[in-house]
């Protein structure tokens, strides 16, 4: 590598990081904004825990690597009702899970997760199998609508978020996978509504 290129490289690291970094700043001050404007002091001693600290460097580094608005403004209404809440103190643990897991999806999962929530039941003991098969038809419908995809890409698409463990799969032989919501999409649902933040 000559020396012309080597110092081409170095520009664009520079002006790499200092997008980063512009970036990072920007993003947090705008979550830090947020917080005192929704009448959360910052002075108060459950900001000053090691739990609230946690979570809102978790909740940056997540708003840090989000590309899309939309997925910007979930992560942001989850961390500032996590907070209004207190589950960033009281349950940490399942209240960064839940955060990570929103965090590692695309947007087009987050509306495929918002479908899900508006079309699928949640699981429970002694749940009626043909309604789940209703309700999972139904879903497939509204992900290749709403996405302009086939129904075996919607299929994809779905299952693709059992990993989050949001959706739980309903065991039973069928010409196409049966999902109804977990307990963790209810958990989700008591601090945002996907369907709401992603208008």
């Amino acid at each position: 590598m000559d020396i012309q290129s080597k110092v081409a490289a170095s520009g664009v690291r520079a002006v790499i990081n200092k997008g980063v970094d512009f970036l990072r700043k920007r993003r947090i001050d705008s979550l830090l904004d947020k917080l005192e404007s929704g009448q959360i002091d910052i002075d108060d001693p459950k900001v000053q825990t090691d739990s609230f600290i946690s979570t809102l460097i978790n909740t940056a580094d997540s708003l840090q690597k989000a590309s899309g608005h939309k997925k910007i403004a979930i992560l942001t209404e989850l961390f500032l009702s996590g907070v209004q809440s207190d589950s960033v103190n009281s349950r940490t643990d399942e209240f960064n899970e839940l955060l990570s897991s929103i965090a590692d999806l695309s947007e087009r999962e987050l509306i495929t997760l918002a479908i899900c929530g508006d079309c699928l039941i949640y699981s429970h003991s002694g749940i009626d199998g043909r309604q789940v098969v209703e309700t999972s038809g139904k879903l497939y419908e509204k992900v290749s609508e709403k996405l302009s995809k086939t129904q075996e890409e919607s299929i994809s698409l779905v299952a693709g978020l059992q990993r989050t463990g949001f959706i739980v799969p309903l065991n039973q032989p069928q010409q196409y996978p049966l999902y109804m919501l977990s307990q963790k999409y209810r958990d989700l649902m008591s601090y945002i509504h996907l369907q709401n933040e992603l208008q």
